[in-house]
């Protein structure tokens, strides 16, 4: 009999071994300034999205993420430290648009919150929960998740925010031409004064 319960645990042990997916984690730091991308309003937790419109004025960063593996994935806020702020996240399948937040949103993110995710390629949106005036107003600052699921989230490059372009003052074709005839037009005088 004990031979018997013998086999029978083992074979518990073997199918709760092959059941457990190992999880594996994903950090993801950023940063938000406020010369970003501006939008007005914030992520909470919920897939669908669930989307507070209106305040506060904030800011954004978009990344493209790959799932590999389908499956449940949980972001978790790690503002712990007294240096990272309050973030909040929205998961895009396709293009973001900051004056339509609804369109494309599949999840979204405050605190933390598991979602089952397809394969595929997404639009990660980085953003505040305070904003530049709302509560804790965390603008300009250091934000901190960990994504842990059945395989490793792909990161995509983080866009840097170019400095603003200064238009340089040319001077226009008519003019330049003038200046060449002007130019050439006293180099003969002064030719024609020497001989």
């Amino acid at each position: 009999m004990s031979a018997v319960k013998n086999v029978l645990a083992s074979v518990a042990l073997a199918c709760a071994f092959v059941s457990a997916q190992a999880q594996v984690n994903t950090n993801l730091t950023y940063s938000l300034a406020l010369t970003d991308g501006q939008m007005t309003g914030r992520f909470y937790d919920g897939q669908p999205c669930d989307l507070e419109s209106g305040t506060p004025d904030n800011r954004f960063r978009t990344m493209p993420i790959t799932v590999t593996t389908a499956g449940d994935y949980e972001f978790v806020d790690q503002r712990e430290s007294p240096t990272i702020q309050d973030g909040t996240l929205g998961i895009y399948s396709g293009v973001f648009s900051s004056t339509s937040l609804a369109t494309n949103c599949v999840a979204s993110v405050d605190d933390g919150a598991t979602f089952t995710l397809a394969a595929g390629t997404y639009t990660l949106v980085m953003t505040s929960y305070g904003g530049t005036n709302g509560e804790g107003g965390d603008l300009p600052g250091s934000f901190r998740y960990t994504i842990d699921g059945p395989a490793a989230v792909r990161l995509g490059a983080q866009p840097v925010t170019p400095p603003p372009v200064t238009a340089v003052p040319t001077l226009s074709e008519w003019t330049l031409m003038l200046l060449a005839l002007s130019a050439a037009g006293l180099g003969a005088s002064r030719l024609r004064r020497k001989s």
